[in-house]
Order: structure tokens, then C-alpha cells, then sequence
């Protein structure tokens, strides 16, 4: 991959912002404790629980100050329903739970890649990594086993949206949110 020139510099600069949805202040725990203890059983990275809106903007995080609370200021709070678990052999989608194709989340997508005019990645479907890293595929289908009944069907609130310092160049506990708004549209 080849990241975008720095116009100043010349020298090339890797993505370093995100835009995260958060789970509600009931769920966000819920998320955390989960991250936490497969972190532990599994040897890999915590980070906190999220499904990425857009991530990998070549932007640093002062670029997009004023873009992220105008996307927050346009929808409600929602929720998204599990589909399954799953894992693929990607650090960044070992283990994630899949949602439902959400017209909320569709539009919350089109709308940030619309106001965004940097290199970017976006999800092909909305998910929440619980884990991260290399998993085997017994280790993973071991635990989507396991976590299925528990997750399928639930549906999560989301009420946040953040800015958020990560990107796959970064380490997760590198990542840090600068900062987040309600979901406040109507």
C-alpha cells in the first residue's frame, strides 16, 4: 500500500484517524470485559470495543475536528442486531461479531465518505472485533462456537460517534479517541 505524499514534507505519512461508533453506556462494558478477557485467554491485543465508521483517513485528527460532530448532529441513536459470530485469518478481523446491514449505518457511511476527501478504508459490512491478531482456524471456530448463542440475534445500541487516533498502521494500544458526540439527529 502506498500512503499519501505529505504536501509540506514530501515525506510519505501513513493514515492515523478513524471514526469509530460506540456501543451505549450499557453495551460499552459489556464490549470491554469481553475484549479483555479473550485478550487474556488469547495472548493479544485489548482496545476498546467499536465498529469503525471509516478508518485509515489520511487526515490527522485536527483535519477532521469539524467534520465528525455535523455527521453526529445527523442521526439518532440506533441499534444494530448480531448476525453471527466469525473470524478470518486478518489480525484485524480475527474475531469479530457480524451485524446486520443497518440503513442508518449505510447512510452514516455514504455521508462520511462524502464530506472526506482523503484516502480512506471502509468496512464492507458493519462488525465489533473482540479480537485481534493471528488465531488459528480451530481457535477461532472454537470461540464463535462458544460465543454464538450468546450474541446472536442481540441487538446493540449505538449513541457515539468518535474521532479516533488508529489506523492498521498503528498498534491498538496506540490508539487513543480524541474525542466523541452524541448521536443527536432525529
Amino acid at each position: 500500500m502506498s500512503w499519501p505524499q505529505d504536501a509540506t514534507s514530501g515525506s510519505r505519512t501513513a493514515p492515523a484517524s478513524s471514526i469509530w461508533l460506540i456501543p451505549t453506556p450499557n453495551w460499552q462494558p459489556v464490549f470491554r470485559e469481553e475484549v479483555r478477557r479473550l485478550s487474556g485467554e488469547l495472548q493479544t491485543e485489548a482496545f476498546e470495543p467499536h465498529v469503525t465508521v471509516l478508518g485509515d483517513i489520511a487526515a490527522q485528527i485536527e483535519e477532521l475536528g469539524d467534520i465528525v460532530p455535523r455527521l453526529a448532529a445527523e442521526l439518532p441513536p440506533f441499534e444494530l442486531s448480531i448476525a453471527n459470530v466469525e473470524g478470518m485469518d486478518l489480525h484485524f478481523r480475527a474475531l469479530y461479531l457480524r451485524m446486520i446491514d443497518h440503513p442508518r449505518f449505510d447512510l452514516l457511511c455514504r455521508r462520511a465518505t462524502s464530506v472526506i476527501d482523503r484516502p480512506l478504508s471502509v468496512s464492507p459490512y458493519p462488525h465489533l472485533s473482540l479480537a485481534y491478531g493471528k488465531l488459528s482456524a480451530e481457535v477461532r471456530g472454537g470461540l464463535c462456537d462458544d460465543l454464538l448463542p450468546r450474541f446472536r440475534d442481540v441487538m446493540i445500541g449505538f449513541d457515539r460517534l468518535a474521532l479516533v487516533r488508529a489506523s492498521s498502521s498503528l498498534s491498538a494500544h496506540e490508539w487513543r479517541i480524541a474525542d466523541w458526540w452524541l448521536l443527536s439527529g432525529k
